[in-house]
């Protein structure tokens, strides 16, 4: 079990979205999409010296996944990933007749700024055809599939 003394962080801001409907990625290799859910303006608290950003949704596919995760802010009128080590890439080699289920947690710690920013987290495919439904839930009992949405959940706090 791990315990962090709250004096180790501070002003935290969470932020959970319900969902009602799948989200697709897009379909086009290396063309991004934004999920649902993560977008938030931060200011870090004065002494911070890094931000902490949390994400975790869920990604269903059936067949192959091959895409990227990307952390993006928005600096001068745009949006743009922050560097390519906060890059994920996450993918499966399996059939494509098999139904593949994800948990997504991501967490990146990034150096501190001064003032509000927004972030984001976009996903993009590698390949066309290797796209992701963010937020779905399907369950089969054998017979019949009931899809279920998953709340997206993020927190971003000072260290």
């Amino acid at each position: 079990m791990t315990y962090i003394r709250p004096d180790h962080f501070s002003d935290p801001k969470i932020l959970v979205t319900t969902h009602s409907a799948v989200q697709n990625s897009s379909n086009t290799a290396q063309v991004a999409t934004t999920i649902s859910g993560s977008v938030m303006e931060y200011t870090p608290s004065a002494n911070a010296t890094s931000v902490v950003y949390e994400i975790s949704f869920y990604a269903f596919k059936s067949g192959i996944m091959d895409n990227s995760f990307m952390l993006q802010n928005y600096v001068s009128s745009s949006w743009s990933e922050i560097n390519t080590r906060y890059l994920r890439n996450v993918g499966n080699s399996g059939s494509f007749s098999q139904h593949y289920r994800w948990l997504m947690r991501f967490q990146w710690v990034i150096p501190a700024w001064t003032g509000a920013r927004s972030h984001r987290v976009a996903v993009a495919s590698h390949s066309t055809n290797r796209n992701v439904q963010l937020h779905k839930l399907e369950d089969f009992d054998g017979a019949t599939a009931t899809d279920t949405f998953m709340p997206t959940h993020l927190i971003m706090y000072s260290i």
